[in-house]
């Protein structure tokens, strides 16, 4: 399907945000973690910007909600911009994956205190550390927001800047692929565009990891 033959349709479309501290720094970025971007994540969401108001591909009615983590803020400002100061849902219903009290530590010392690494919690019913959320509860918090915002904005597109595992967890549970422990199944890079076409009760995932604005310049 092309992608400008999709007015009238539900569009959601999911952006990871710009490259971040705690990507740069290896930090666990929750709530108390994450320093929002870095000066080539401010880059990158620029670009996606500048892509979006030059090809007109989102020109849709649009709703834009944001995690409500400086990072995806940040992000979320950009993609406002490029629309003329659209209004900003937050939501912490698109955020990554609560870490629980480890957040904020460096992967190194979350790695010597937890005897554990970042893919530790793919086992779907352990957390990342003690008042974290399972990775089935991670997945379970995606859907069932997908689907809220897919029934309640019909028609519109609706883009949602959020975070890589969120991505990764829509794809999971949207594609109804069985996540094997201990392995990476998807990466979407920073500011990369993935999206979902809705009819009905149906998702048909247009495209992923769309990061042509980072390669063309």
């Amino acid at each position: 399907m092309n992608l400008k033959t999709l007015s009238g349709l539900t569009r959601v479309v999911m952006i990871r945000h710009g490259e971040a501290v705690v990507n740069v720094e290896e930090i666990i970025g929750g709530h108390t973690g994450c320093r929002g971007l870095t000066k080539e994540g401010m880059r990158q969401a620029e670009l996606l910007a500048d892509r979006l108001k030059k090809t007109g591909e989102l020109n849709d009615e649009i709703l834009l909600y944001a995690s409500i983590l400086p990072r995806a803020i940040e992000t979320a400002e950009f993609v406002s911009a490029a629309f003329g100061g659209i209004d900003i849902l937050k939501t912490c219903e698109l955020c990554e994956r609560h870490p629980g009290v480890a957040d904020g530590l460096s992967w190194e010392e979350y790695r010597k205190d937890y005897k554990g690494n970042f893919l530790a919690g793919k086992n779907m019913e352990r957390p990342l550390s003690p008042g974290g959320e399972t990775y089935s509860e991670f997945c379970h918090r995606v859907k069932s927001f997908l689907f809220q915002v897919g029934e309640h904005a019909r028609g519109k597109c609706i883009v949602l800047v959020s975070h890589g595992g969120v991505i990764e967890a829509s794809l999971v549970k949207m594609l109804e692929i069985n996540p094997p422990e201990n392995s990476v199944m998807f990466h979407p890079k920073h500011t990369s565009i993935t999206e979902f076409v809705v009819t009905g009760e149906h998702w048909e995932l247009q495209r992923y990891n769309d990061i042509a604005h980072l390669l063309y310049v």
